[in-house]
């Protein structure tokens, strides 16, 4: 059984993403295998099928969805993923920059939903290269204190 991560834990890694691969839960890490193996074979691989999933609409800039393969986290969290359509992000996140325009995406997102889908209280961090499944269609892990 893996540790679970408490808020204080994901809050050093705002910004800076851990240089090491964060838990899973066994049976969920299990079931994102087996998606991936699944989605290289019918699509090509991962990137083409969150590509089809999220951006088939072309002019869609980027998505915010809940993790169907969350880290370990205390039950008060959410683990959310910001997908960037790759036509309009193909360069790595720089968030000295970038800072801005993840701030107006969670803006926006709360302009849009009901009280309890809120995201108040928020971390994000891009990993590495060396910890990602997903190389292709650049997205962040968001993390939400409920």
């Amino acid at each position: 059984m893996n540790k679970i991560i408490t808020w204080n834990f994901i809050k050093k890694f705002n910004k800076k993403p851990p240089l090491f691969n964060l838990p899973r839960d066994n049976k969920i890490n299990e079931s994102y295998i087996n998606h991936i193996n699944e989605c290289n074979h019918k699509y090509g691989s991962i990137s083409n099928y969150i590509y089809k999933k999220h951006f088939s609409n072309k002019s869609k800039k980027y998505t915010i969805v809940k993790n169907n393969f969350p880290y370990i986290t205390e039950s008060n969290i959410k683990h959310l993923l910001i997908w960037f359509n790759p036509n309009y992000y193909n360069h790595d996140l720089n968030f000295n920059k970038e800072d801005t325009l993840i701030n107006s995406i969670i803006h926006e997102h709360n302009s849009n939903c009901c009280i309890e889908d809120k995201i108040n209280n928020y971390i994000y961090f891009e990993n590495y290269a060396s910890n990602k499944s997903v190389l292709g269609v650049k997205h962040i892990h968001l993390f939400v204190k409920c």
